[in-house]
């Protein structure tokens, strides 16, 4: 399995990011997501990870319902 087929699988689900990261510092803070270095507890990598704000996003991508464009998370991938 390739890494975008991984980060696909955990689209299917929700992520517990307390379970699978340890959050080590905040990287950027932007209006519709914060990005933070962490450490994934399974494999020990070292990884960027962006954390969408949830009602940012659903009004955003409201916008534009049936125009075909990649979402937030697909384009974060």
């Amino acid at each position: 399995m390739g890494i975008f087929d991984r980060f696909r699988s955990l689209l299917d689900g929700k992520l517990n990011v307390d379970q699978q990261y340890e959050l080590l510092r905040s990287a950027v803070s932007g209006t519709m997501s914060s990005f933070y270095m962490a450490k994934d507890k399974r494999t020990g990598e070292v990884v960027g990870l962006k954390i969408l704000d949830t009602e940012k996003t659903t009004f955003f991508e409201s916008r534009f319902k049936g125009l075909s464009k990649p979402t937030e998370g697909e384009i974060a991938q």
